[in-house]
């Protein structure tokens, strides 16, 4: 179940559960961060949208640009911001949400385009909804991690399902 990411953290500090899954972990001595993997971000548009008879644009021609953007308060949202000002990119914010399929839709309805990890859109891609498009040399990637409380031993289980992602991901 997907929860904010301050949620998430005050969970497993609270002992409420034993492990979570975080993009861009958080450094804080309470926590042991188990790195499990990376997600690319991707640009998607709608189908009918101009930018998606290309398969690549510079990340500049997205200026100005009506955006599908994540909550202000998700890590992924601070991250994306920082990389669209990083390379003085200003888009229009026309609807946020924090999770990914409400995204999807309003792409989907034509309210914006969006950055959201590649993976998400394999379906909408498949069916012709949505297009990626690459951001050409503009990487946007995003660690995931098991974040469980620092020092405390872990249940077998937990250490099992823990040491089956990292190993199924290529991290060990």
């Amino acid at each position: 179940q997907y929860q904010d990411a301050h949620r998430v953290y005050s969970l497993v500090k609270s002992k409420k559960v034993d492990l979570v899954m975080v993009a861009y972990p958080e450094s804080h001595s309470a926590f042991k961060h188990t790195v499990f993997g990376t997600d690319h971000l991707t640009l998607i548009v709608p189908s009918h949208h101009p930018l998606a008879q290309q398969s690549k644009v510079n990340i500049e021609e997205i200026s100005g640009e009506a955006f599908v953007a994540f909550d202000q308060n998700t890590p992924t949202r601070s991250h994306i911001d920082k990389f669209l000002e990083s390379h003085n990119v200003k888009v229009s914010i026309q609807m946020t949400n924090n999770n990914i399929f409400s995204l999807k839709k309003g792409v989907e309805a034509g309210l914006g385009i969006s950055i959201v990890p590649w993976k998400t859109v394999d379906d909408e891609v498949r069916a012709g909804t949505i297009c990626r498009v690459s951001l050409g040399k503009a990487k946007l990637q995003r660690e995931l991690a098991i974040t469980t409380l620092g020092g405390l031993q872990q249940s077998g289980i937990s250490e099992l399902f823990i040491n089956s992602l990292v190993a199924h991901h290529g991290m060990a």
